[in-house]
């Protein structure tokens, strides 16, 4: 059986950056194993208990969101048209100049407040778009790692930002680890 230890590169180009721990290949791949699956876990017993309620909520937001922004360009497009039809009936003579003045200026100070309203709306759904994005991507990311015995290369480049490996600096047994902290990538 072939024993691997791997250590920090950092140390031999800044001694200062890395305090030299040695960890056995064998124990950091336990260590990350048992926390990925436990984040795993975690992540799906969340999701039983609600969490789909959550992203099912956001997407019904999202859907109202998106009806209101439609009302709003509708009715923008309404007041625009109604500006055309009073400036038709003032060359008509059907109302006066300053009868056109005082609706064309109501119909532009509705038109600003549906154009506020609807840039809002879409900010929001352009929120919401990307909090969904977050959240499906990580589910899918978390089921394709589900119940995982061995890693490989690719997997830990994929879930893996890097890793902080402490000196143990009491061993009362030889299995004892150091401290290990994994940043992950989601």
């Amino acid at each position: 059986r072939e024993f691997r230890y791997l250590q920090c590169t950092s140390k031999f180009f800044q001694r200062e950056s890395c305090k030299g721990a040695f960890i056995a290949q064998r124990f950091l791949e336990r260590a990350v194993l048992d926390e990925l699956n436990g984040i795993i876990d975690k992540f799906f017993d969340e999701e039983a208990a609600g969490k789909d309620l959550s992203l099912a909520r956001k997407q019904e937001q999202k859907k109202k969101w998106q009806k209101d922004a439609a009302v709003y360009q509708k009715k923008i497009i309404e007041l625009e048209n109604a500006i055309k039809s009073s400036y038709l009936d003032k060359t008509k003579g059907v109302i006066t100049e300053q009868e056109f003045i005082t609706f064309r200026c109501d119909f532009q100070k509705d038109i600003q407040s549906y154009q506020d309203k609807l840039s809002k709306t879409e900010k929001y759904i352009g929120i919401l778009d990307q909090e969904l994005k977050e959240e499906y991507s990580i589910k899918n990311i978390l089921q394709k790692y589900r119940n995982i015995k061995q890693l490989d290369r690719s997997m830990i480049d994929a879930l893996v930002d890097y890793i902080e490996i402490g000196r143990c600096d009491k061993k009362v047994h030889k299995t004892d680890l150091p401290p290990i902290k994994i940043h992950w990538k989601f």
